[in-house]
């Protein structure tokens, strides 16, 4: 359904920040 698809892109794009902001912290 939609609200999976929603799911799926907010996951993959806050472990793409999360990664962003560990690699700009180290």
């Amino acid at each position: 359904m939609i609200g999976d698809t929603i799911l799926i892109i907010f996951i993959s794009v806050a472990t793409a920040l999360l990664g962003e902001g560990l690699t700009w912290l180290l």
